[in-house]
């Protein structure tokens, strides 16, 4: 939403195929990173529109996190680091 007048800034919501885990990364380009429950994980531009999925099989509780190597993201027993 834009904070000064609370309008949608994404012109539809974008939609995931399960519950969203508690916390997003943003990048200084404002790409939202998040994960689901089901255990997918997500890249969406500014602009609302998916750039990637990553689907793992497994479940996580686990949120994203942005470091200075990329992204890095943990289900099952595993971690992952996703960069370009």
């Amino acid at each position: 939403m834009n904070k000064s007048d609370l309008t949608p800034k994404w012109p539809s919501p974008f939609k995931t195929d399960g519950y969203i885990n508690k916390q997003l990364a943003i990048d200084s380009l404002g790409n939202v990173y998040f994960s689901t429950q089901n255990g997918k994980l997500y890249g969406v531009n500014p602009d609302g529109d998916q750039l990637w999925s990553i689907e793992t099989g497994s479940n996580s509780d686990i949120s994203p996190a942005l470091t200075a190597h990329g992204l890095i993201w943990g289900y099952g027993n595993r971690v992952m680091l996703v960069n370009d």
